[in-house]
């Protein structure tokens, strides 16, 4: 038994237009894009739904093929040749399972990098024009990580000194002295293949810094402390912060787990 021709590329489009709007309307695909290409990306999976029926359709409605024919094997015995069963699978997996985005885990693996590849520290006296910060009624101005080292590494942290700041990220194993962790999160400019590891020092000058384990998120209230250039990497300036006492509170993963 022969499937018609054309009934296994319209299911498997059909499929991805499914998996795509599973995706989206679950916001799951906050880990693959920023989540601003949401609609754009539940447009693209109705006009695959749409156009995967439509073929689908055609084929459920063609002829039969004759009997002079059945020895044209092109789509297979089936109609579905071992290339489109592999298409399956990926589809499956991403509906089934998704991904949990880049995290502490992935940032584990590649190891922390210091200040994000473009930028730079600035040097006395030459600093970017950056607004006053804003504090909220508890005293605290709340920034990105990545506006954190912006400011951190712009004229040695002018604008954050005498401030305390609240910032969200994972942190990750402790590195280097005792007391002290990192803070880091992943910036995106469109989508998660161009993701960079953006991320700060911490110490906690009163208590020992919180045992994290993989993935966990915090927001931490914390003053710039200083810049830190590495001896064994000078050109990669670590921006520093010291938590304030209980400074340093668990959170729920964030629903968009990038910055951008």
């Amino acid at each position: 038994m022969r499937l018609p021709r054309g009934l296994a590329a319209g299911l498997l489009t059909a499929l991805a237009g499914v998996v795509l709007g599973k995706l989206v309307l679950s916001g799951a695909h906050t880990a693959y894009v920023r989540p601003s290409m949401g609609p754009y990306l539940l447009a693209s999976a109705a006009l695959l739904a749409a156009a995967g029926l439509w073929t689908t359709a055609r084929a459920l409605s063609a002829r039969p093929p004759t009997p002079d024919h059945d020895h044209d094997h092109e789509n297979g015995r089936l109609g579905i040749t071992p290339v489109s069963l592999l298409l399956v699978v990926p589809l499956l997996l991403a509906y089934l399972v998704g991904h949990p985005g880049l995290n502490a885990a992935t940032a584990d693996t590649e190891g922390i990098s210091a200040a994000p590849p473009q930028v730079q520290a600035q040097p006395q006296g030459r600093s970017t024009s950056y607004a006053p910060l804003q504090t909220g009624p508890d005293g605290t101005a709340r920034l990105s990580l990545l506006e954190t080292i912006q400011r951190g590494l712009s004229n040695d942290g002018e604008t954050l000194r005498g401030h305390r700041i609240r910032v969200q990220g994972f942190l990750t194993k402790p590195q280097g002295e005792p007391g002290t962790a990192t803070l880091s999160r992943y910036v995106i400019s469109c989508c998660a293949a161009d993701a960079f590891l953006a991320s700060v020092d911490l110490s906690w000058p009163q208590s020992p810094p919180p045992k994290p384990s993989t993935g966990q998120w915090y927001e931490v209230i914390a003053e710039f402390t200083s810049v830190d250039h590495s001896p064994a990497d000078p050109a990669q300036p670590r921006v520093h912060l010291t938590v304030v006492p209980g400074g340093d509170l668990k959170i729920p993963d964030p629903a968009d787990p990038y910055e951008t």
